[in-house]
């Protein structure tokens, strides 16, 4: 599996699967984390719609790097990228990842890497010398230590799911882009 996903930048006609991901995902990895009620909630019907129109919105977008990763032609993960939304004077220099998402039946199987080396190379190409990304989720961070992020210092409290009052508190990682030691595929 390890090589044979490809990677590719997403179009607005990926909405619908990325949105798919995205829920999916998320309720496999939150499971435990946010009520179950919430978590089935992010398949309702209406919810299934607005999320794949913000999605059509952003893929429609040039200040958003999105790419895809595609197996035997279906979409099993994604990740977005583009100007940190941080408000420390960072914006010049550095990017951020805003999410990475994997199927959970292809997760340690290296697209996850794959998608990081996709998103760091947009932000380069857009000019960005670091990336940060927040996460709350204690599994992830071997990941990103893995592939050359560090903990900042930084942290904020956020909603797991937004508009759900389910709080959490999330950590900032960083990378320099320059740093040949950022372990993707770059």
């Amino acid at each position: 599996m390890r090589d044979s996903a490809l990677i590719r930048k997403a179009v607005v006609a990926d909405a619908e699967a990325i949105s798919a991901v995205h829920v999916s995902s998320k309720q496999a990895t939150y499971r435990g984390l946010v009520p179950a009620s919430i978590l089935s909630e992010l398949s309702a019907p209406q919810a299934n719609a607005d999320r794949q129109e913000r999605w059509r919105k952003v893929l429609a977008s040039d200040e958003v790097d999105v790419f895809v990763a595609e197996l035997d032609g279906q979409v099993v993960g994604f990740v977005s990228s583009g100007t940190t939304h941080d408000n420390e004077g960072l914006q010049k220099a550095t990017g951020e990842i805003y999410a990475i998402y994997v199927s959970s039946d292809q997760q340690r199987a290296g697209i996850g890497r794959k998608l990081i080396g996709a998103a760091l190379r947009g932000l380069e190409k857009r000019g960005f010398s670091e990336a940060t990304l927040w996460t709350a989720l204690p599994s992830a961070r071997s990941f990103y230590e893995a592939v050359g992020f560090r903990l900042d210092g930084a942290e904020k409290v956020s909603p797991l799911v937004p508009g759900y009052y389910v709080q959490v508190t999330d950590v900032r990682y960083r990378c320099n882009l320059a740093n040949k030691a950022v372990e993707t595929d770059r």
